[in-house]
């Protein structure tokens, strides 16, 4: 039995939204997808497929790797861009947009209905057979032993070998329904949300609302970042709590956290400001995670996703000081943003994905 050290922070809170399910992403990088499926939990109480949105996320990244290497075919393998793709052609991150754009596409299925698999717990064998799989096929397509199609069709059979086949349908309710009206079904509408950063820095204006495509007419509205002061996030966090909603944050727990206490607090000054910890890459977003509790005298409660690897009860204490340091975006429902900042949403600025985070 895991021995939890003494803390010195309180673990009761005024708001408490914990429905009382933890989940355990073990070693496989989805703490983006357990996170985000946090409110899905709060309020259906029921534990969704984790491998059924990962599929489809492979899925995709596998697609773009492909595309971008049938047309990069003339470009020589020294050249940086094409390098770096080969060097890892796909990966298990991710962030809340992404998981949104997912679920939008191909709704969601309780977890009964695709199981945990092998794969589930470590997302090692299974990266390193993709990604070898895809270097090899980038050499097949660009030397025109193979192309697109039939790499996809190869993926998509390994995927099933090691996450299983995505249903077609699942039971809901005495019926058969598909997975997009099961996620239709639980209430939750992810068009309704929007991510808020805090990124400090002269590129990022705040207030300011950015999005990743340059064509106003293929833009994705969940790529849509929403720049806004530090003191905006936290009342748009606390509103939305206290309305009963839990909240997905992204954030660097790597920085004065400690997971076996379960705390998140400033124990040693940090060397940079954020903006230049921002800018010199020493924190960044790596980890998604969701609030569910808050106390006034500065403290949050916040869900990991590690089981109880995590405190006592799989929550971290975060202390205002940390979240103003290492809180770097949170997902908010649209009806909260006060009047100016959703119109800034209708005209979203340019900002190539690479500076997103």
């Amino acid at each position: 039995m895991k021995k939890i050290e003494p803390s010195a922070l309180s673990r009761t809170f005024e708001i408490d939204l914990f429905p009382g399910l933890l989940c355990d992403q073990r070693r496989n990088g989805r703490c983006w997808i357990y996170a985000s499926m946090a409110p899905f939990r709060q309020k259906l109480n029921i534990e969704l497929s984790t491998n059924y949105i990962c599929y489809f996320d492979q899925m995709r990244k596998v697609d773009r790797f492909l595309e971008q290497v049938e047309n990069w075919k003339g470009r020589d393998l020294s050249d940086p861009a094409l390098s770096a793709w080969l060097r890892e052609p796909i990966s298990s991150v991710g962030q809340w947009c992404y998981f949104a754009s997912l679920v939008e596409q191909h709704g969601l299925v309780p977890l009964e209905a695709m199981p945990d698999t092998k794969a589930t717990e470590d997302r090692i064998l299974l990266e390193r057979t993709l990604n070898g799989r895809l270097r090899f096929g980038a050499w097949e397509i660009r030397n025109e032993r193979s192309d697109r199609a039939q790499m996809l069709k190869e993926i998509e059979s390994i995927l099933c070998r090691f996450l299983g086949t995505p249903p077609d349908s699942v039971s809901w309710q005495g019926r058969s329904v598909t997975p997009w009206d099961y996620y239709r079904e639980s209430g939750i509408n992810l068009s309704d949300y929007v991510t808020v950063i805090h990124h400090p820095s002269s590129r990022w204006q705040s207030p300011c609302a950015y999005n990743e495509e340059q064509d106003p007419d293929y833009r994705d509205p969940f790529l849509t970042l929403l720049s806004v002061e530090m003191d905006t996030i936290k009342l748009l966090v606390l509103r939305q709590l206290q309305n009963g909603e839990q909240v997905v944050i992204g954030a660097d727990v790597r920085q004065n956290g400690n997971r076996s206490r379960g705390e998140l607090q400033i124990t040693k000054a940090p060397c940079l400001s954020k903006e230049d910890a921002i800018a010199y890459r020493q924190i960044n977003a790596c980890h998604v995670m969701s609030i569910d509790g808050w106390s006034s005298d500065g403290r949050w409660k916040v869900q990991d996703s590690h089981g109880l690897e995590t405190g006592p009860d799989g929550h971290y204490v975060m202390t205002d000081s940390w979240f103003d340091a290492y809180v770097l975006s949170a997902v908010i429902r649209k009806a909260y943003l006060p009047p100016m900042l959703l119109k800034l949403l209708d005209t979203p600025v340019y900002m190539p994905k690479e500076e997103r985070f």
